[in-house]
């Protein structure tokens, strides 16, 4: 199955505020990959952002958290985020190992905690 518009709008939207040249070398991806691509590099972008430009870092830790909860394999199922749902309908998830998309959510909280703090 294949992104919806609606999903590959927001995937494309998320990869390219984290990583401009994924426009340049997508196009090299193989064709019956490239939309599990997207998705994947999407999800890694949500929490990029999450991670590096979240300016209030109690917001931060509520997204991850509602992120942690989406991700769940009995959430993906029903998730209306686009990202996940792309992920969900391209079978993107079937990249990740068992336990990764859980060890992804945790690397990024460490991530968050070890950010310097805003306000001295």
């Amino acid at each position: 199955m294949e992104l919806s518009g609606h999903q590959q709008q927001v995937c494309w939207e998320k990869v390219s505020r984290v990583n401009s040249f994924f426009r340049l070398t997508h196009p090299y991806c193989p064709e019956e990959l490239s939309q599990k691509v997207l998705a994947v590099h999407a999800l890694y972008a949500c929490f990029d952002l999450l991670v590096h430009r979240a300016s209030d870092e109690e917001v931060a830790q509520r997204q991850l958290e509602w992120w942690r909860n989406e991700t769940l394999p009995e959430n993906i199922e029903v998730s209306r985020h686009p990202v996940v749902g792309g992920l969900r309908d391209t079978d993107a998830f079937s990249f990740f190992p068992p336990g990764a998309l859980s060890r992804l959510v945790e690397g990024a909280a460490r991530r968050l905690e070890s950010r310097a703090p805003a306000n001295l």
